[in-house]
């Protein structure tokens, strides 16, 4: 099908900004090492730097709430081009993603053999983000992922995440969304609340690229 103009233009972006040449902007600092989402992208090992004691593949759980009040980010902000960040680092081997889609009581993973198109044709309209039952379901996954990142606005309407509890089983838990610089210290304050940690950041590659960094060291 024609993706609707908005979200052509955020792939479009994507595409743009994935194959350009390195930009300082994008660039992130880890251990003395430069880290950024182009060579991720190109499966540039020397991009996915490890310390010694946390090496391997890195595996992880994302879980995406599709719930009404999302849409916004989803689509006009770039959440929909985090999630297929996230599907072309795991089929480019740099992680190891479980992908979750959740809202409305319900929740089903994703393929990461998926077109890396497929989140731009969803629509969150579920009537709940249903994270707390999700975070449930998949407990296996959850607690044996190196980190757990929940992109969800953290306005929780059917069910509290209690994040103590799943950092005490030694999950590391984060909130993740794409929002404006202005709102920061809004969702910073929510996500924080209900998991503890959270990476918040303008755009959808800003936000891949931080989580990148976190998960690789």
């Amino acid at each position: 099908g024609i993706l609707p103009i908005g979200q052509r233009r955020s792939r479009e972006r994507m595409a743009m900004l994935f194959g350009s040449v390195d930009s300082p902007r994008m660039r992130t600092a880890s251990s003395g090492s430069r880290l950024h989402m182009n060579g991720v992208m190109v499966g540039d090992a020397a991009a996915f730097r490890r310390s010694s004691t946390r090496g391997g593949k890195r595996k992880c759980v994302f879980v995406f709430d599709q719930s009404g009040s999302m849409n916004y980010s989803w689509n006009e902000q770039g959440g929909a081009a985090f999630c297929s960040a996230v599907i072309q680092l795991s089929q480019r081997g740099i992680i190891d993603a479980t992908i979750i889609m959740t809202g409305g009581g319900r929740s089903a993973i994703l393929p990461n053999t998926e077109p890396v198109c497929v989140p731009f044709r969803m629509r969150c309209n579920e009537g709940s983000e249903s994270l707390r039952d999700t975070l449930q379901t998949h407990a296996d996954k959850v607690a044996a992922a190196d980190s757990v990142i929940v992109y969800t606005d953290g306005q929780l309407t059917d069910g509290v995440v209690n994040a103590g509890e799943w950092r005490a089983r030694g999950v590391d838990l984060i909130g993740a969304m794409v929002c404006d610089d202005s709102m920061l210290p809004h969702y910073r304050r929510k996500m924080d609340k209900h998991f503890g940690n959270s990476i918040l950041r303008p755009s959808g590659l800003e936000l891949a690229t931080a989580l990148v960094q976190h998960i690789g060291t």
